[in-house]
Order: C-alpha cells, then structure tokens, then sequence
C-alpha cells in the first residue's frame, strides 16, 4: 500500500502543478527529456522517477525539489504510522 500511496500522491502533485501552469504533458515530457508516455505514467501513479527526473520536473516546474516530494513524505509517513 505505502509505494502505490506515494506513487499516487506524487503524481497528483505533478498534475496539480502542471494545470495551475496550464502545460500539457507534452511540453513538461519535452523539457524534461523523456517521453510524453513516461510522464503519463508519473502522472497516473504508475511510475516511480529517478532523483534525475525529479530534478527535472522541479526545473519544468521552476520549483525545489522537495516542493514536489512533501507530500509523498506526509502521505508516507501518515501511513508508516498508521501501521
């Protein structure tokens, strides 16, 4: 349960950010060297990215890293404690 719960829950953070900057997935794939295939997946929870790719998709969001993990952290976290 937990890597599907941050795999989901980071994913919503992509896709929070992504539409409050109104960037399709193509462009955030495109700036971030990868394909729009593999960014659909991080979106959908699917995937989980490499530090890399996280520092990439920080860039394409012009935020910090952590900006886009805190809330896989809390989520993981929570849950650890729930157990």
């Amino acid at each position: 349960m937990t890597e599907k719960l941050i795999k989901t829950t980071f994913g919503d953070t992509l896709r929070k950010k992504r539409s409050k900057l109104h960037r399709t997935k193509q462009d955030i794939a495109l700036h971030c060297e990868t394909s729009t295939r593999y960014y659909q997946y991080l979106e959908k929870g699917s995937y989980s990215p490499s530090l890399t790719t996280i520092f990439k998709l920080a860039e394409a969001f012009d935020v910090a890293p952590e900006e886009l993990i805190n809330d896989s952290w809390k989520a993981w976290k929570k849950d650890k404690k729930n157990r």
